[in-house]
């Protein structure tokens, strides 16, 4: 601004006109750089890069704004420009030097090393994958005088899993800085840890030991300041989301994937690994939307035709999305059936539920009583509709005591549904569950048993019958009371204990 100013000063005609011009252009400068501060203390970091490149581009020679760029890019974890960036500087740096030698001092002499102009100013268009450590380490060197540069430029290397690149680039800060001993010994030390955790965790992963696999990915993501994200990180997450799904925790492992995502929304193992956990979490939904986004995905590097490394796992990938597809309408079926047996049979339980769970016992030990028509519905088929015309059998009011009086101490007079009755089964033959069936797998199954026999549904012969069968089975088997007493019956039963009990039942079907 001094120089502009003597130029105004001073200079006639255009030399006073250009004076103007720069002393507008450096006010506008840092009018930009105050803005910019204040932008980076409120945390709008995106906003004062913009204002920062801006001032750079115009006054490339100013190291400070640079290293305020890098050091906002390093912020908002954008690795790959912060390496771009300090590789384009570096160049710059390079022909400003009015001589091509430097010192070496192993060898002991000037010698000329330069660096390699285009591979840098290139590097955008495809060029990273044509640096070695030698370039690497130059780019490194004409860094010192930018300590914040040089610091992002090694660290956007260990981000991005570049472990080689990033020891080039520490040895040449090393060679280059005096502060660089110092900092890359101990940058050195968390490499190695990161690079620890993560392959101890690939090899017990890889021998099935999932749980010390997990908490090894684990040490290795807290290596990571609360904000800090790079590829290396989203790798670790989703590694320890495998972990998690061969334990079979799949929120926990859906979680780590979308972590992943949220690094690298492009990383197609953690879409996929994250379809198969929704998978066996049951949410078909987004299941099915990450299986879809991954094979969108898997088309496009090579213009729309399946690339041939991927075919095979393609073709497993889409076989799994039509299991997907599949279980997700066997689960709208269910619900569906689930909801109409909800409309149809629950409001005869709610009409009943106002009995005390004595009159429920009573029903268990005597038969039920039959319901009235105008209570049952379904032309007379409701929850407690056992009765059959003629008094005796399922309609029969009389208490299990009164059975078995006649004398001839026979199953012949047992009310249906009792252990050693001829006349019918055991409730858990009826329902087709096991003794040991919990209360969800017997309601399951009475829903489906339910479904088939109702009169409404089925006109078979003999489809009533088994419904009302069905019924009462449900009413002994849901209440916890009456199921713990049948299960009593039936222990006597098995061991020839009681009098009154018969042979062993017959299997219904």
């Amino acid at each position: 601004r001094g120089w502009f100013g003597t130029s105004l000063v001073d200079g006639q005609g255009d030399a006073g006109k250009e004076g103007s011009e720069g002393v507008n252009n450096v006010d506008s400068w840092e009018s930009d750089v105050r803005e910019a501060e204040k932008l980076v203390a409120m945390n709008q970091l995106p906003a004062a890069l913009a204002k920062y490149e801006r001032v750079c581009r115009s006054c490339p020679g100013w190291t400070s704004g640079w290293e305020r760029v890098v050091s906002t890019l390093a912020r908002l974890n954008r690795w790959e420009r912060v390496r771009e960036v300090c590789e384009k500087y570096a160049a710059k740096e390079q022909r400003r030097e009015f001589s091509k030698e430097r010192y070496d001092p192993k060898a002991g002499a000037w010698v000329k090393r330069t660096l390699p102009e285009a591979r840098v100013l290139n590097s955008e268009g495809g060029g990273n994958d044509n640096r070695g450590r030698e370039w690497v380490k130059e780019v490194a060197m004409r860094l010192f005088a930018a300590d914040a540069m040089g610091k992002a430029y090694v660290k956007s290397m260990r981000m991005e899993e570049k472990y080689h690149e990033c020891s080039a680039a520490m040895e040449g800060l090393e060679a280059s800085t005096v502060w660089g001993a110092q900092w890359c010994n101990n940058e050195r030390a968390v490499l190695r840890k990161l690079v620890g955790c993560k392959d101890s965790g690939d090899s017990l992963f890889r021998k099935g030991d999932y749980l010390a696999a997990v908490s090894s990915y684990g040490a290795g993501i807290s290596l990571f300041a609360q904000n800090e994200k790079g590829k290396v990180l989203a790798v670790l997450y989703c590694n320890r989301a495998a972990g998690l799904m061969a334990l079979k925790k799949y929120s926990e492992g859906t979680k780590d994937c979308t972590a992943a995502l949220d690094i690298e929304p492009g990383y197609m193992k953690a879409i996929l690994r994250r379809a198969r956990c929704r998978a066996r979490s049951k949410n078909y939904a987004q299941s099915k939307s990450d299986y879809n986004s991954w094979l969108k995905m898997a088309a496009e590097p090579s213009g729309g035709s399946y690339k041939s490394a991927l075919r095979e796992e393609i073709e497993s990938v889409k076989r799994e999305l039509r299991e997907v597809v599949a279980a997700e309408r066997d689960e709208i079926k269910e619900r569906d059936r689930a909801r109409w047996f909800e409309k149809n049979f629950n409001r005869s339980e709610r009409a009943s539920s106002g009995s005390s769970s004595s009159t429920k016992e009573n029903q268990y030990a005597g038969g039920p009583r039959r319901a009235s028509s105008a209570s049952s519905g379904y032309g007379g088929y409701g929850y407690h509709d056992y009765g059959r015309a003629g008094g005796a059998g399922y309609g029969s009011s009389r208490r299990h005591s009164d059975y078995g009086r006649d004398g001839t101490g026979r199953a012949g007079g047992v009310p249906p549904g009792t252990p050693g009755s001829d006349a019918s089964v055991s409730h858990y033959d009826v329902l087709k569950v096991s003794r040991d069936a919990d209360v969800n797998q017997i309601k399951k199954s009475y829903h489906k048993m339910a479904l088939k026999f109702h009169p409404d549904k089925n006109r078979d012969d003999g489809a009533a019958d088994k419904f009302r069968r069905i019924q009462l089975a449900w009413e002994v088997l849901n209440d916890p009371t009456t199921k713990r007493r049948y299960d009593a019956e039936l222990n006597i039963k098995a061991r020839g204990g009681a009098a009154g009990y018969g042979s062993g039942s017959r299997r219904w079907s």
